[in-house]
């Protein structure tokens, strides 16, 4: 094993609760563990100057990093400060793509399905803008069926499109080991040709899921 097609996006929770020393700490660990980008997860109230900080860090110590927030002034300090992925866009701020130079994740509005997640993408795609779509992944007992059917539609759909989804959303919220669920996302991820998986270690028994799933998109590359 060795190659792989899927990148990794650790998000660190609360990212901005810690000291610069404890997150450089934090991002180091997961880019041991594999990580490709370091997501800073935002508490919402963040005082303004606070995310620029935190990325100004990070790309200081070479991380490539995104931010995860819909507050658009939230996203336009992230983008002034350098991040190369924002996290997330749907109607409710997606004109802030028309301005963006970091890369924009779309996802589905609030209320509309996987097909409002088309329409945005569709839009981007208009104004010539490339983003990267997320289907969203949900938990078992509210829509993993679904979110997996429209995973597979968003795929069927849009052939060349970058995908991605958030295996945090299986892991942390089923009370069982991490390796098998990571495992089984990860063959699902290649199967579809998803660039991107994000995942966060919170729970005591998702700890480790960014090694894991590093190993996961290497086993699963060779296996398809």
């Amino acid at each position: 094993y060795g190659a792989y097609s899927v990148r990794l996006i650790a998000e660190i929770q609360d990212a901005l609760r810690l000291s610069d020393e404890s997150l450089l700490e934090r991002a180091a660990y997961f880019r041991d563990s594999g990580a490709d980008v370091i997501d800073l997860g935002i508490t919402p109230g963040t005082p303004p100057g606070t995310v620029a900080r935190a990325i100004e860090r990070l790309k200081q110590a070479g991380y490539v990093v995104s931010v995860d927030s819909l507050d658009p002034a939230i996203i336009v300090e992230a983008d002034a400060a350098g991040a190369d992925y924002v996290l997330s866009l749907n109607a409710s701020n997606l004109q802030l793509a028309r301005q963006l130079r970091a890369t924009p994740v779309i996802i589905p509005d609030e209320e509309g399905g996987v097909e409002s997640l088309w329409r945005n993408a569709e839009q981007l795609w208009s104004w010539g803008i490339d983003g990267i779509l997320d289907p969203i992944m949900q938990p078992i007992g509210f829509g993993l069926a679904r979110a997996l059917h429209d995973l597979y539609r968003t795929r069927e759909r849009y052939p060349q499109a970058q995908l991605m989804f958030g295996a945090h959303h299986l892991t942390e919220l089923t009370d069982a080991d991490s390796t098998g669920v990571n495992a089984l996302l990860m063959g699902v991820a290649q199967e579809l040709n998803v660039q991107f998986v994000l995942t966060t270690e919170v729970a005591v028994w998702a700890r480790g899921s960014v090694r894991e799933l590093d190993i996961a998109r290497r086993l699963m590359h060779y296996a398809v």
